[in-house]
């Protein structure tokens, strides 16, 4: 290493201009983390108000048809298959291989917007085990 560069390697140490932070004492009555995590789930609102949601951590694999009246995506989890029907979804999909979605709402089939993706049914089954 050159002598001018070891020097003002130097100087930038001397002068951090970042502080150094203060790690909070773990509190009475709080679990192993301190703050939220990162986990990122898929969550499904039904038109009648009941809601579920599942951890992208476990969807390895998902597909995509649309061919019929209705397109359909696959989601292929570790210990369901949850299947979406609707029209227009193939944006959804393309956002759902990038883990996206936080939420999907399923519509009531007699609303369905036009030239919008649109889930109208959903159908969750659980794989043999």
């Amino acid at each position: 290493m050159s002598q001018p560069f070891k020097l003002r390697f130097d100087q930038m140490l001397e002068s951090d201009p970042t502080p150094p932070q203060e790690i909070p004492e773990k509190q009475e009555g709080q679990g192993i983390y301190q703050l939220p995590g990162s986990i990122r789930n898929l969550g499904f609102v039904w038109p009648d108000g009941k809601r579920s949601f599942h951890q992208y951590a476990y969807l390895p694999d998902g597909f995509f048809d649309p061919t019929g009246e209705r397109n359909l995506i696959k989601l292929l989890f570790s210990s369901f298959t949850v299947s979406l029907y609707g029209y227009e979804l193939e944006s959804l999909f393309k956002e759902l291989f990038v883990q996206l979605p936080e939420w999907i709402v399923i519509n009531d089939p007699r609303y369905v917007p036009e030239h919008e993706a649109c889930v109208v049914e959903v159908i969750i089954e659980a794989k043999e085990r």
